[in-house]
């Protein structure tokens, strides 16, 4: 690779850097230089300050969902997992993700006082949850492959809380917005969500919650990554209805709706940030 060739967002994160830092990009997607650190792309803009990614994920969430078929990477086993997103939740009670075509699979659901984590037919976690009104959260479910389950809330160095997992969890299709065939989503807004089968995945989406802002997750090797309108080949690409959001992991886990239960999204406020 050269030093300042320009390319689409997908392409550059299907090149091969140097191990060393330095490499540098112009990313055409997001009108932003991108340098590597050595381990992942950052960007930034004309006053080389780091900028968050673009998020495209609508305020309106009733009555959609997003589905993804069954697939082996999610049959996360007893060998750790880790399911990392964000969203603006809208103060009903509703599932956030369900991955329970078996009853083995993990769901998250919240309401305006608890968050609660759901495994193997009953709720291994609840905990209080405070709601806030048009801002946006970052939830982290993370199994360690040695016993043990924590859920995270805006932050990766203490859990809101854990519980003893010997679960066998097993393939499973994903439901994200809603559970199951629930037709309505119960989320303003939810961005960046992605799943990693590895124990070492908590550490290395650590960046993804502080001040690093990676400007992607591909070199953390996840199974799944829905972007929600920022990858290029996500349609449509400025606002609408969503059709089907692409999985820019490159696995081919992409997720789809039907016509009667179709989010929109938009450009995100120019005030608004899912970083902190």
């Amino acid at each position: 690779m050269s030093d300042l060739n320009v390319y689409t967002t997908s392409q550059i994160n299907a090149l091969t850097p140097n191990s060393i830092t330095g490499d540098m990009v112009v990313d055409s997607d997001l009108n932003a230089v991108k340098l590597y650190d050595g381990a992942a792309w950052r960007v930034f803009n004309s006053d080389s300050v780091a900028v968050p990614y673009q998020n495209r994920w609508g305020a309106d969430f009733s009555g959609g969902k997003l589905s993804v078929a069954s697939t082996n990477d999610f049959a996360f086993g007893t060998s750790g997992f880790t399911i990392s997103l964000w969203f603006i939740h809208d103060n009903t009670s509703q599932a956030l993700f369900d991955f329970r075509g078996s009853a083995a699979t993990p769901m998250v659901w919240l309401s305006g006082s608890e968050i609660k984590y759901y495994a193997s037919s009953g709720y291994r976690i609840t905990e209080s949850y405070t709601y806030q009104a048009s801002t946006w959260r970052h939830l982290v479910i993370h199994n360690d492959g040695s016993g043990t389950t924590s859920m995270y809330l805006d932050n990766l160095s203490t859990p809101l809380g854990t519980f003893s997992d010997s679960i066998n969890y097993v393939q499973a299709p994903l439901t994200i917005a809603t559970y199951g065939s629930n037709a309505g989503g119960g989320a303003n807004k939810i961005d960046e969500f992605s799943v990693f089968n590895s124990t070492s995945s908590l550490s290395n989406i650590a960046d993804l919650a502080s001040s690093g802002k990676p400007t992607d997750l591909a070199s953390y090797d996840p199974v799944a990554w829905y972007r929600m309108g920022d990858d290029s080949s996500d349609s449509p690409v400025d606002a609408g209805l969503i059709s089907g959001i692409t999985d820019s992991s490159g696995n081919g886990n992409d997720a789809t709706t039907v016509a009667t239960s179709q989010p929109t999204f938009s450009a995100l406020a120019s005030s608004e940030t899912i970083y902190v």
